[in-house]
C-alpha cells in the first residue's frame, strides 16, 4: 500500500486488521509504520509502543519506534 501511494488506504485495512487481533504484535507495528508514512508521528508511537509492550525483543518495532 505504502510504495503505491495508497497509505489511507493501508490505515484503514491495518486498523480492521489490529482490532480484530489487538494482540498481534506485528499488525499494531505495521499500522505503525503506515501512521509514521501518513505523517501521523502520535498515533505512530502509541501503536509501535503497544506493539512493543506485546512483543519487547522484536527488533523491527524498536526499530520503528526509534525513528518515531
Amino acid at each position: 500500500y505504502g510504495q503505491q501511494g495508497r497509505v489511507a488506504e493501508a490505515i484503514r485495512t491495518l486498523r480492521r486488521a489490529v482490532a480484530l487481533e489487538p494482540d498481534d504484535a506485528l499488525g499494531r507495528n505495521q499500522l505503525g509504520q503506515a501512521y509514521l508514512l501518513a505523517g501521523r508521528c502520535d498515533d505512530a508511537v502509541f501503536e509501535l509502543e503497544q506493539a512493543l509492550t506485546l512483543a519487547p525483543n522484536e527488533a523491527a518495532v524498536n526499530l520503528n519506534l526509534g525513528v518515531a
